[in-house]
This record gives C-alpha cells, sequence and structure tokens, in this order.
C-alpha cells in the first residue's frame, strides 16, 4: 500500500481563500505538485475541471462531481471521505492544495495513531474568520482561548484519518457547512489526540522550511 497525500482542485464555486486564482489552471496548484514530486511523493488530485494539458505529470488525477452545494472546502472532505473509503493506503495526509508545500517525505513523522494536524499561533478568540463561522455555524464561540486548528493538513494512517472524516463529514452536514470550525469542534468534542508544529509542519502563514516536512502559507 502505498503512503499518499491527496487534495482537491474544485472549480464552479467561489474559494474564499483564493478568490484571484483559477481553479482550471496548473499555476493554481503546481508549487503543491512539485514539492510532492521533488520529495519523491505520491499525490492524488480530486478535480472536476482540469483540462488534460493542465495536468503536472507523474500525478494522478481523479475526475469527481461536487458532492453538496456547500461550500468548496466543504466539498472537499466528502471527496475525501469517498477516497479514503475507495482506496487501500496505510497513510494518509490531506492538504489544501493552493497553498501548501513538501519539503521532505513527511510520512516517516506519522509513528502512532494520533492525527497529525496544522495548528496555527493564535487562539480563536483573535481568529477573525474562525470568531465569525463559530457564530454563524454555532451561534456562539466555542474553544476561544484553544489556539486555531487550521483545516488545511490532516493525516495519520488510514486506521485513523477515516474514522476523524467520517466524524468531520457528519457535523459539516450537521450545521450545513463550516467545515474549518467544524474540524476545531470535533476535535475538542471526541478528544482527538493531535500532533502538530515541528517537524510535522512549520509555522502556519508562509513558505518557511524551517527543517518542517511541510509548510502552509
Amino acid at each position: 500500500m502505498v503512503d499518499t497525500i491527496v487534495a482537491c482542485c474544485l472549480s464552479g464555486k467561489p474559494n474564499r481563500f483564493h478568490p484571484q486564482h483559477d481553479p482550471t489552471k496548473r499555476a493554481y496548484y503546481e508549487k503543491w505538485a512539485y514539492s510532492i514530486l521533488q520529495a519523491g511523493l505520491n499525490g492524488v488530485v480530486l478535480h472536476n475541471g482540469l483540462d488534460e494539458s493542465e495536468r503536472v505529470a507523474c500525478i494522478e488525477f481523479v475526475d469527481v462531481e461536487m458532492p453538496t452545494d456547500y461550500l468548496v472546502l466543504d466539498d472537499c472532505w466528502f471527496l475525501f471521505l469517498d477516497w479514503l473509503r475507495e482506496n487501500e493506503v496505510s497513510k494518509a495526509i490531506l492538504t489544501d492544495i493552493a497553498d501548501v508545500v513538501f519539503h521532505y517525505d513527511p510520512f516517516p513523522l506519522i509513528v502512532d495513531d494520533r492525527l497529525y494536524v496544522c495548528r496555527e499561533e493564535r487562539p480563536n478568540i483573535v481568529h477573525t474568520y474562525h470568531m465569525e463561522q463559530f457564530q454563524r455555524f454555532y451561534g456562539k464561540m466555542l474553544y476561544p482561548y484553544e489556539r486555531a486548528f487550521n483545516s488545511g493538513i490532516v493525516g495519520g494512517s488510514k486506521a485513523t484519518v477515516l474514522p476523524f472524516v467520517e466524524s468531520l463529514t457528519a457535523e459539516i452536514d450537521r450545521i450545513g457547512g463550516g467545515e474549518q470550525v467544524a474540524m476545531n469542534h470535533v476535535i475538542h468534542r471526541d478528544g482527538w489526540e493531535t500532533v502538530w508544529g515541528r517537524p510535522w509542519h512549520s509555522r502556519f502563514g508562509g513558505y518557511r522550511r524551517d527543517r518542517c516536512a511541510i509548510s502552509h502559507k
């Protein structure tokens, strides 16, 4: 079973974090793709609009359809769920595609059944996006003084990642969207043990190598 990095490249809906970028073009995801190839890793892109001419060689591209009426980042989790259920892998890392790069192989860092995630320096109480999203989907601020989990990197053994994504998509369905605050809620509510920070990922907010395996801008 090949350890695999999976990301979505979806068009047809707005992306709040990358409104100026065109997900039907190679430029949208090529830093992610080339970093995977340079590190000698196996990458899969779930997409619904990439022409053959816009695809990077040696990356697997899987045609998909939008699974929900939610926003594009919510859709990704339902597509990840389908992919995990349909593919035999030992370990998987699910990432954003426009602002995540790999510096070296992160899979040897996954040594147990904890959930390997990205966590920001700032707590939810000063995270403008989380404040707005918690209020919108939960009607109040949750976990105000906990550092924010960022949904751009989630990895681990399949035995860990699959049930986490099952719980996350169920929560997204329950509240009608809000994948990033849903992720924070599921981790805290269900008591998931997490690994974050160096050497797994560098400080959120730039492509700093910092002797880390992954950077999330």
